[in-house]
């Protein structure tokens, strides 16, 4: 019989304390304790990292005086327990509460299931008063030729979709994910230019391309309280900017030619209906945002250094 492996808890933090007592009891309350857990704050302006610590006292909290972003954060984590001798880091964003037997699940798969290199747990939205079993993200299909993603389940409800125990797919969310020591050392870690958002597409197609294996996991559940909403006119401008420069960036890193011509043609036949929609979400900000994402992409700017002063 295999011996159990060691997991552990990857988490960054920017001005997120209202989310950690939370997710810190969903973390002391598992079944399975993970072996650490690993913390970087990204110059936080609130009291994330002292909360999290006085909840959590045995996690390893690293301070950055600066925001480098999802990537750059987590691959620190990830670099560490794996030096540290972890066999598999779970990635939660701090909006998450995992299930009590979220990390007993994956340490029982990932024992029994050694050729998986990434799990993709079920993500649920969470709701603050009455939780659901709605699907966030479950199954996910990627066309990477397009930088696209197809949620298969999103929206479903758990109790009657029919979801399967388990199903390879070549995409998964960062939200909640597992990456394996041995994927660490065969593809590395996170690209780090991409500040926030499409993260993922670049770490599965490069998975794709090593042919390590990702498997989507019914029975580890994760829910997510995402308090996103498009009246944040600032997050919304934030989200479309980062999503369309990384796309291009994408096209651009891997030669993918064909996929940004589509996209760029698209945007071009679209560009009235597209004006229309942005007025309506929200207005010149928004235009601005969009369309400035589009040419930081198509330029290749990279994230250090134009995401703090984008809408002014």
């Amino acid at each position: 019989m295999n011996k159990p492996i060691d997991i552990a808890v990857s988490l960054v933090l920017h001005n997120e304390q209202k989310f950690i007592p939370r997710l810190a009891s969903a973390l002391k309350n598992q079944t399975v304790k993970p072996c650490c857990i690993y913390v970087t704050d990204n110059n936080s302006r609130d009291n994330s990292a002292a909360l999290l610590k006085e909840l959590l006292p045995d996690a390893y909290v690293h301070l950055l005086q600066k925001n480098p972003g999802y990537g750059t954060a987590h691959n620190l984590n990830l670099d560490k327990a794996f030096r540290d001798g972890a066999d598999a880091v779970l990635i939660l964003n701090t909006d998450t509460s995992p299930e009590t037997t979220l990390i007993q699940t994956l340490q029982e798969f990932l024992t029994k299931n050694p050729d998986t290199g990434i799990v993709a747990p079920l993500i649920l939205y969470g709701h603050s008063n009455n939780d659901t079993g709605i699907v966030q993200s479950f199954r996910i299909k990627a066309n990477f030729r397009r930088g696209t993603i197809k949620n298969i389940d999103d929206k479903k409800y758990l109790s009657s979709a029919n979801l399967p125990l388990c199903e390879t797919v070549n995409y998964f969310s960062g939200t909640a994910c597992v990456i394996t020591k041995r994927t660490f050392e065969t593809i590395g870690g996170f690209t780090e230019d991409n500040f926030m958002y499409g993260e993922e597409m670049d770490y599965s197609f490069r998975a794709k391309n090593k042919n390590i294996k990702i498997t989507a996991v019914r029975n580890a559940v994760v829910r997510h309280y995402h308090d996103w909403s498009e009246k944040n006119i600032d997050g919304l401008c934030r989200e479309y900017y980062y999503i369309n420069r990384n796309r291009i960036r994408y096209f651009k890193k891997y030669g993918i030619s064909s996929g940004l011509l589509l996209f760029v043609a698209n945007e071009l036949v679209m560009l009235p209906l597209r004006l229309r929609w942005l007025a309506r979400k929200g207005g010149k900000r928004f235009i601005r945002a969009f369309y400035l994402g589009i040419i930081h992409g198509l330029k290749n700017v990279s994230s250090k250094m134009e995401h703090l002063n984008l809408y002014e």
